[in-house]
């Protein structure tokens, strides 16, 4: 049985980069890969909200839960 569809399914990106010992341990106490994608939506929602499109807002969170 096919797994279902998640939120990234057909756009997903991989993104690879180095980083230092202690930037890697940062970014891992920060939450890792959760927190980022986090941190991104945060930052995607609030240029919308300053650009007064909240529509896309209403319907982007509704997609995540």
């Amino acid at each position: 049985m096919p797994r279902p569809k998640s939120e990234i399914t057909g756009s997903k990106v991989n993104i690879g980069l180095r980083m230092t010992e202690n930037q890697r341990d940062m970014f891992k106490a920060l939450g890792g890969i959760d927190w980022l994608r986090k941190y991104l939506d945060r930052q995607i929602r609030s240029e919308l909200i300053q650009l007064g499109i909240s529509e896309g807002i209403r319907n982007d969170d509704k997609s995540r839960r």
